[in-house]
């Protein structure tokens, strides 16, 4: 990507962001993100059709960062340790918290958990097809399942629901996953 695309794109994306946490996701204009950027309106327009084009970008690229860290871990290959996933979500938390935070109080951000939904639930399928003695529709709600208690889990810590620390949080999810879930797909 050349330098000036990707100067810009960052500060579309700072700008954004800036804004998110100051007011809900619908309340935000164009105008505000360009002026925050630094950039014309048309320059957005350049890059993006709508403000949830940036929205989708961003979080494809924070899913494809997760990807990338999970893969330079070792979570792919054999044998699997879930911790790692866990470990790998506790740290996006922890880079990304106030943001995390502030999305997950908010019913305006369905589109970022469904979008979190879909890439952990297929990772974790991609990761047990061939490990597991189970049929390809069950395996997928099987992690449709885990994974809507990971997300439930991680957002109401989010919220202030719980005291425990995010490790803590963490490492319970990981032991329930490792002896509750993985001992049940393959039945």
């Amino acid at each position: 990507m050349d330098r000036r695309v990707k100067r810009t794109k960052e500060a579309i994306y700072t700008a954004c962001l800036e804004l998110l946490m100051e007011k809900e996701y619908n309340k935000i204009t164009i105008s505000e993100i360009a002026r925050r950027a630094d950039i014309d309106r048309k320059t957005f327009y350049l890059h993006y059709t709508c403000i949830g084009d940036v929205f989708a970008e961003y979080s494809k690229n924070k899913m494809a960062e997760l990807d990338l860290r999970l893969k330079l871990k070792g979570f792919d290959t054999n044998p699997f340790d879930i911790r790692i996933l866990f470990k790998e979500l506790e740290q996006q938390c922890k880079e990304n918290m106030d943001l995390f935070r502030h999305v997950a109080k908010s019913e305006n951000y369905n589109e970022f958990w469904l979008n979190l939904d879909g890439y952990v639930v297929g990772s974790l399928e991609k990761f047990y097809m061939n490990k597991v003695s189970t049929d390809p529709v069950r395996l997928r709600r099987s992690c449709e399942f885990a994974v809507a208690g990971i997300k439930t889990l991680y957002r109401n810590w989010l919220m202030g629901k719980y005291e425990e620390s995010l490790e803590e949080l963490s490492e319970y999810m990981a032991t329930v996953f490792d002896t509750h879930f993985i001992s049940k797909i393959s039945l």
